[in-house]
């Protein structure tokens, strides 16, 4: 027997069944994204498309499943949670939470939590239903249910302990994570704010850093790595993603910059996956900078 007697109880897998769809489709941006990209960069569109994908065939069949009381919803919500990703399902399962809720870069963290705790409600609730089987049955799904939790677990384990994410200040440029070196000769004035995300599995970085200086010290590095300067006010209204999307502090991380304060934007010497942006407010001599990517040391192409 497949389904549970009464199909028409509210289960909590019902009702998780409902929040992994929505979080299925939430992939669609990701997915069109990934196809748009690689038509210009094949390399990082498949890869977004290798991440977002999965994720969504595997929890929207996988919520049908629950919806319908089926085993196998269960199993493929699994698979999603813990293996459609790098280290793991990271956006929420829970509709808008993202509205009210950031912690900065250890935002994932906290999101992939509160997965797992479902995760948690519906291995419950699979085990519960195991006993309504028979006894050959009943041993098959336990055996599948202990196996699947436990590499998934041992897999988020691992990955996780290749995720290091961090904020906090710094007394000059060249003391920040990974890139530091690479941007040393930039001088500052004062303390330096900073939130970073590195993924030692990927060599993947998220940066951001936030401080006063000079427009020639500015000029000098967005030259060393031969930035371009945007003067489009459209174009610069995508800069600094990540101090936008993580919510941080504003009197740490200034946002609101003036249409001819300067912007550049370019791929950083010697790391030429990783980019680099710089917005510096020529009024209050004060920048916001950040670097996303790969950081591993290439010859430029």
């Amino acid at each position: 027997m497949d389904a549970m007697n009464s199909r028409d109880d509210i289960t909590p897998g019902v009702i998780i069944g409902y929040c992994v769809i929505a979080a299925g489709i939430g992939q669609l941006p990701a997915i069109v994204g990934g196809y748009t990209l690689a038509q210009f960069v094949p390399k990082s569109g498949a890869l977004l498309l290798l991440l977002s994908v999965p994720a969504a065939v595997l929890l929207i069949a996988g919520g049908i499943g629950l919806l319908l009381k089926k085993f196998f919803g269960y199993y493929l919500i699994y698979l999603g949670t813990f293996f459609a990703g790098i280290g793991g399902f990271k956006s929420p399962f829970i509709p808008f939470i993202k509205r009210f809720i950031n912690i900065g870069p250890g935002t994932e963290d906290l999101f992939l939590a509160i997965n797992l705790l479902m995760i948690a409600i519906l291995v419950w609730e699979h085990w519960t239903r195991v006993y309504n089987l028979e006894p050959t049955a009943q041993q098959r799904q336990r055996v599948a249910i202990i196996c699947l939790i436990s590499l998934g677990l041992i897999s988020i384990s691992y990955s996780r302990s290749k995720l290091h994410w961090e904020t906090g200040q710094k007394a000059a440029v060249n003391e920040l994570p990974v890139v530091g070196a690479d941007l040393e000769q930039w001088r500052t004035d004062g303390v330096l704010t900073y939130a970073s995300s590195e993924s030692k599995l990927t060599h993947g970085l998220m940066l951001a850093f936030s401080g006063r200086s000079d427009e020639k010290s500015i000029q000098q590095v967005a030259d060393k790595h031969h930035l371009q300067r945007i003067e489009n006010p459209n174009a610069s209204k995508k800069f600094l993603p990540l101090a936008k999307n993580w919510k941080l502090n504003k009197s740490g991380f200034q946002t609101d910059f003036k249409p001819d304060d300067l912007y550049y934007i370019g791929r950083m010497k010697d790391r030429n996956k990783a980019v680099l942006q710089i917005v510096f407010s020529k009024a209050e001599k004060r920048f916001t900078a950040e670097v996303f990517g790969s950081t591993l040391k290439q010859v430029a192409e």
